[in-house]
């Protein structure tokens, strides 16, 4: 049985026009806060596909994990934040990742202390990387996130 849990990128998007009077911009609520999209109402996509020395799988999750709930909590700039690991290989992953803004993510994300520990934990572990590629995209509108 699938139970579906209320997250961050299930909660519906806005559009007002409170700043600029004539330019709607597009707002994300969460609990009080109201979080304004990048001006251009673009949403900044990351990709980062990355594989990691055979059998580390486990150990780089386990340093990934403490990043993933505090993006979730307390990042509300950020509207997904996924870690996918393939089917083929079981050391290779994609973290598939949504912004507000480009600002947003280089701003208070990659400036995070849980971010900025995730990079000390997987040294500390030993994780090494084998591939690591990052690729950034905006969105279209077409298509949709959640239904």
């Amino acid at each position: 049985m699938l139970i579906h849990k209320q997250c961050i990128s299930c909660k519906p998007i806005r559009s007002t026009s409170v700043v600029n009077p004539g330019r709607p911009i597009r707002t994300r609520a969460l609990g009080n806060q109201q979080i304004e999209m990048a001006s251009d109402g673009k949403v900044y996509v990351v990709l980062v596909k990355g594989k990691v020395k055979e059998g580390q799988a486990a150990l780089f999750e386990k340093c990934f994990a403490p990043l993933a709930r505090h993006v979730t909590r307390n990042e509300a700039g950020c509207w997904s934040y996924q870690l996918s690991w393939s089917d083929a290989d079981p050391d290779s992953f994609i973290i598939f990742e949504r912004y507000v803004s480009k600002a947003y993510l280089e701003d208070v994300h990659w400036k995070s202390g849980p971010f900025l520990q995730l990079r000390k934990d997987l040294e500390e572990a030993g994780v090494e990387w084998v591939t690591k590629d990052i690729t950034t995209y905006y969105e279209t509108g077409a298509g949709f996130m959640t239904r």
